[in-house]
């Protein structure tokens, strides 16, 4: 068995904690890009349905494109704080301590919790949107 001493384990560790985090804020990035995308699809989409003519139900089409609204706006905010946390997280190279890594590791976890959430009430609504159901 190969033995490091601690300086080297801990390299090795920051790297790897390096390697997932450049990953994940590369895959929120491109994530919530598309969640814009869709975001103004629909809206667009259901607008046009509320501008015609034969809608009989234009209330309901006002609460999604509300929904709409609210998601989109929450959309953006994140993509701000994303875009601030990768700025920051260019002073993870220069850590030379474990309270210096603790303190990026603990920002980044933080921010994927409330990330993975948006994320999730994103997609619950695009179901609902796409299945038809009615929104609550």
């Amino acid at each position: 068995m190969i033995q490091f001493d601690t300086a080297t384990q801990r390299l090795g560790l920051v790297n790897l904690e390096q390697i997932f985090v450049t990953r994940d804020l590369s895959q929120w990035r491109d994530e919530l890009s598309i969640v814009g995308v869709e975001l103004a699809f629909c809206y667009d989409f259901l607008s046009s349905i509320l501008a015609s003519s034969k809608v009989k139900t234009p209330g309901k089409y006002r609460n999604i494109l509300d929904k709409l609204t609210q998601m989109k706006e929450t959309n953006v905010l994140f993509d701000d704080r994303l875009q601030q946390l990768t700025l920051q997280f260019d002073g993870y190279a220069e850590c030379d301590d474990m309270q210096c890594d603790q303190y990026y590791i603990s920002n980044h976890l933080d921010f994927r919790e409330k990330i993975e959430k948006h994320l999730f009430l994103y997609r619950r609504l695009k179901k609902k949107l796409i299945c038809g159901m009615q929104l609550i």
